[in-house]
């Protein structure tokens, strides 16, 4: 019996590696964002799980 919580890890790590990565420019510490443009993010799996958000800066 598999445990619910990782049954199906292996879909969603494939699913999560084909989804498309953008860098984000800045400008005065700020996302340098157009007028239309925005940031979503959102989750994979169901139901509430506590999440971290790693922010990497270069240059």
């Amino acid at each position: 019996m598999k445990d619910d919580s990782t049954a199906d890890f292996s879909y969603r790590h494939l699913r999560s590696r084909h989804l498309p990565h953008q860098p984000i420019g800045t400008r005065d510490s700020r996302a340098a964002l157009g007028t239309w443009q925005g940031l979503y993010l959102w989750e994979h799996r169901n139901g509430s799980f506590r999440r971290q958000i790693t922010v990497t800066t270069l240059g």
